[in-house]
């Protein structure tokens, strides 16, 4: 499901739904992340197949995943990559996989930042 941009909290369980897992792994029996080849995880558990964002502060990484593809019935364009909290579960980012557009064609991004808790804590969402 690509991420709904006029929702107010567009990463949420409600809009975003499980996993996209069209090859039907049996989530309860995949091996520890990382450890494993592509084909041993859901189709979208990427932290599954090349491990979790734990303890960085920054990452930058490149793989080549031969289940991930593009086009097709089972293409992951038009889909939705969230970053997840291990601690607590909770959607961190979330954002659209989409085609990707040469200098000439792109365009300017704005965010929203939105803190509120009744209790003065730092809790929110970004849009961007």
């Amino acid at each position: 499901t690509p991420v709904e941009m006029d929702l107010e909290f567009p990463c949420e369980a409600s809009s975003l739904y499980d996993t996209y897992n069209p090859l039907n792994i049996t989530q309860s029996l995949s091996i520890p992340p990382g450890e494993g080849t592509s084909d041993q995880y859901a189709m979208g558990d990427l932290s599954g197949k090349f491990g979790t964002l734990d303890n960085r502060k920054r990452y930058s990484s490149t793989y080549n995943d031969t289940l991930l593809p593009i086009f097709g019935y089972e293409s992951i364009l038009g889909r939705s990559i969230i970053i997840y909290k291990r601690e607590s579960d909770v959607r961190l980012a979330c954002s659209t996989i989409d085609r990707g557009y040469s200098p000439s064609e792109a365009r300017e991004l704005r965010a929203i930042a939105s803190f509120h808790h009744p209790h003065g804590y730092a809790y929110g969402y970004i849009r961007m």
